[in-house]
């Protein structure tokens, strides 16, 4: 059997082509690509509107979806969970207060928040025309550091400094 020199060029070309593309897809390394989720903060809640202040007939004739005390400071809103901690204030008094969102209601879109009378007399709203702001407050917002060990030269600093006068 002939083998010609041109013949066996291509085979050998042909081998080394193929040995390379084997190296090239089995050498490569497969790694999961691991997405991290971005960190968004919370966004908190903060508008400027009407309120609608409580009264029982509001419940009777179903404008408001749930009841609440007007002896008591509660708040009704459509979005915020129960328990949210916010501040009311009042822009043409300057005048605030700090309330927790009683529960999730439904009532005329119209309305920013449903108070009780007590928080709309606290706050002295004009009930012709009932325009307040709200604002979430944020929790966890205290910071407590841990016990840290103090190294003995950091003691010696304060021994060594004279103190001349203490300005209160």
């Amino acid at each position: 059997m002939y083998i010609s020199w041109e013949n066996m060029k291509k085979n050998v070309v042909k081998q080394i082509l193929l040995i390379s593309i084997f190296l090239f897809l089995y050498s490569c390394e497969t790694t999961k690509l691991v997405k991290k989720k971005p960190t968004t903060d919370k966004i908190y809640y903060a508008s400027s509107g009407f309120a609608l202040v409580y009264y029982d007939d509001l419940y009777k004739n179903k404008i408001v979806s749930k009841r609440i005390s007007n002896d008591k400071i509660e708040v009704l809103h459509s979005s915020l969970k129960k328990n949210t901690p916010i501040i009311i204030l009042n822009p043409e008094t300057s005048l605030s207060i700090e309330a927790k969102v009683t529960n999730k209601s439904k009532y005329p879109n119209i309305f920013n928040i449903v108070i009780s009378e007590k928080i709309a007399s606290i706050l002295k709203i004009d009930l012709k025309n009932p325009y307040i702001e709200i604002v979430e407050i944020k929790k966890n917002i205290k910071f407590i550091a841990k016990n840290t060990n103090t190294i003995n030269e950091e003691k010696n600093v304060e021994q060594n400094i004279p103190v001349e006068n203490i300005i209160p």
